[in-house]
């Protein structure tokens, strides 16, 4: 399994967190590091890690410990099994989650518009038709995302004009 979140950086609702606003995100077993978009590092892994177990229940992300690590500038994160990396740009913070993350291919798309369900699949299907694939992005029994027809696990995000998706690297090597 697989799951992603993007954070647009540049989105109103985005702005600093102070320490209050943690309490409504924080596991008691979470490990934190020291980075100035700390809130919006934690939020991005949980709710990758939330996408990755694919199920169909609400997203609490104070259920969801979160451990980060900050080696030589690279930050990662582990939760439970599932081990974690991101994107950190000056536009957006984006979070990748699996069991084994060599195994996982990420594609971010920023536009001039807003990116909405509709055209971030739209989007997904042009990416891999490029490539000499042919998928559809339907819905599982669960409604999460998944490639048609091979039925393949994908993991969408999208927030104002970005978007991403996550898929198994073996679909195109």
């Amino acid at each position: 399994m697989l799951g992603i979140d993007i954070v647009n950086l540049n989105d109103p609702f985005t702005k600093k967190k102070d320490k209050r606003a943690f309490r409504l995100i924080q596991h008691s077993n979470d490990v934190s590091i020291e980075h100035s978009e700390l809130y919006w590092l934690l939020w991005a892994a949980k709710e990758a890690v939330f996408k990755c177990r694919r199920e169909a229940i609400n997203f609490s992300p104070t259920s969801i410990p979160i451990e980060l690590s900050d080696s030589k500038g690279v930050i990662t994160f582990q939760s439970e099994k599932l081990e974690g990396g991101f994107q950190i740009a000056n536009d957006f913070i984006m979070a990748v989650c699996s069991e084994n993350l060599k195994n996982v291919r990420v594609e971010i798309f920023i536009n001039e518009d807003q990116v909405t369900s509709n055209s971030l699949r739209s989007e997904i299907m042009l990416y891999f038709d490029k490539k000499g694939k042919t998928f559809t992005v339907g819905s599982d029994e669960l409604n999460l995302p998944i490639l048609l027809p091979s039925c393949e696990p994908v993991s969408i995000s999208h927030d104002g004009n970005i978007g991403a998706f996550a898929y198994p690297k073996y679909l195109i090597e």
